[in-house]
């Protein structure tokens, strides 16, 4: 597909790569989701064993289970997101990440780590980008305001690479 004629768009997109890990536990997607928890980034295949069995007993999709080695560390988001970099680039167009979080119902460090990691990846890609959210399911704040330290900290480091993973 190419770009719209007009010069003064900005592209946007939603990144959750990989859902499983982003997603885990939500209720109001697909019923698959609340198998998933204590789901870990970067990826732990011994994880998707447990949610995919019961998924399977059950007739459900395991998309989720079946996705996350796609996507399993931050090397793998950078050459997804590069392929929307490098089609934006080719066109000499502007990128917006508007949406990119993780539930609160994943490991707190994990988190951390992977929103630094979508963070630092985004910035050298020179895609402008929006958290979600600041509170809610996807917060980096606490009701009231309080910032969630270690996320907060992850999206607000200088621009020296994947500095967060392992």
């Amino acid at each position: 597909v190419g770009p719209l004629p007009d010069k003064n768009l900005v592209y946007d997109f939603h990144y959750y790569k990989p859902f499983a890990f982003t997603h885990q536990g939500a209720e109001w997607g697909d019923e698959v989701q609340t198998l998933l928890k204590d789901i870990h980034y970067p990826f732990r295949s011994s994880e998707m064993a447990g949610p995919r069995k019961i998924a399977e007993e059950k007739g459900w999709e395991t998309w989720p289970m079946d996705d996350y080695p796609q996507t399993p560390d931050a090397a793998a988001l950078e050459k997804d997101i590069g392929v929307v970099a490098d089609w934006a680039a080719q066109h000499k167009l502007r990128l917006l990440c508007g949406e990119f979080g993780a539930i609160q119902k994943g490991p707190l460090e994990d988190r951390a780590r992977w929103l630094a990691d979508v963070r630092a990846i985004l910035e050298r890609k020179n895609i402008a980008w929006a958290v979600w959210a600041f509170h809610a399911g996807f917060a980096v704040f606490e009701e009231g305001g309080k910032p969630i330290k270690s996320l907060v900290e992850g999206l607000t480091k200088e621009k020296h690479g994947n500095h967060n993973s392992p």
